[in-house]
């Protein structure tokens, strides 16, 4: 594992603390849910929440046609919802017939699919996807500031035991 994969999937709190701090919530999370598949409720109702609000006002913006009222509603936070799960097991959704499980998960046919659901939620999910992108740059561009030649050998310390400590937790799981 590279240096941000090991300090998202460190099960030693001042690992993160270290190189992410003043990071934005959602990228951490993001980062938290990519890398370390954080499904804690704290990270899966934060992100959602976040994924919802950008495609209600995507629908807003864009004047996007939905079904009226809670149904409407609820497809949208479902789509949020899916680029979660996506994002934590991406292998699920590499098939062709993929488009298959999210059209039903979201709760449209074929043709709506197509026509209209996977344009937005790509939108949606590159969203996500740029929230870990950026949560791994601030990571990467913290580490890279603030180590000196002497410090590096600290990081490969640091890298080491949040390698041996995840397989120590995995283990006992």
């Amino acid at each position: 594992m590279s240096c941000p994969e090991s300090v998202f999937a460190s099960h030693r709190p001042e690992v993160p603390g270290l190189l992410c701090a003043g990071m934005p919530q959602h990228w951490f999370f993001a980062g938290q849910l990519k890398f370390a598949h954080d499904l804690s409720d704290t990270v899966m109702k934060t992100l959602e929440y976040k994924l919802w609000d950008i495609a209600v006002r995507m629908k807003n913006r864009l004047e996007w046609k939905t079904r009226k009222g809670d149904i409407g509603k609820s497809m949208l936070r479902r789509m949020a919802r899916l680029a979660l799960h996506e994002m934590n097991e991406p292998s699920r959704f590499n098939s062709p017939d993929a488009w298959k499980l999210r059209a039903a998960y979201i709760g449209v046919g074929k043709s709506q699919w197509f026509g209209v659901w996977s344009a937005r939620y790509k939108v949606l999910f590159e969203e996500l996807n740029e929230w870990t992108n950026r949560a791994y740059r601030y990571i990467m561009i913290r580490a890279r500031k603030h180590m000196s030649e002497s410090d590096e050998m600290a990081v490969l310390i640091i890298e080491h035991e949040a390698n041996w400590l995840n397989l120590v937790f995995d283990r006992a799981a």
